[in-house]
């Protein structure tokens, strides 16, 4: 019994592999490592963008002195840019990340014949 289970576990092990690798072509063949490259560059911009968002320039008046502490920060001015920026790089990452969903969902992968063996053989296709 043990034996049949092995052979089994193993054969649905390079069932998913020859699949991944599969997909993995695939990706390659249609772009997607590309695209996946540039959502995470352009992720990264996004996040440094954020990070400066918060460097507002800031005034704080002591009640004890009267005395007015200044902050050095970003103006308004380019806050409202750097956010505009923000709000770019974010529909640059949602049209990536649909022309992906569209190549992925109107697209099929080729199996080799041993893994469709293997799969419905486990009664998984």
């Amino acid at each position: 019994m043990i034996i049949k289970i092995e052979n089994k576990t193993k054969a649905l092990i390079a069932a998913k592999f020859d699949i991944r690798r599969s997909i993995g072509q695939f990706n390659e063949d249609k772009g997607i490592n590309d695209k996946t490259v540039k959502i995470a560059m352009l992720s990264a911009e996004k996040e440094a963008l954020e990070q400066y968002e918060q460097y507002k320039a800031q005034a704080r008046t002591s009640y004890g002195t009267g005395s007015t502490v200044y902050a050095e920060g970003l103006d308004s001015a380019k806050i409202d840019k750097i956010r505009a920026q923000i709000r770019d790089l974010k529909r640059q990452i949602d049209n990536i990340k649909d022309s992906c969903a569209g190549i992925n969902a109107n697209s099929s992968i080729q199996l080799a014949d041993e893994t469709l063996a293997t799969l419905k053989l486990y009664s998984l296709i």
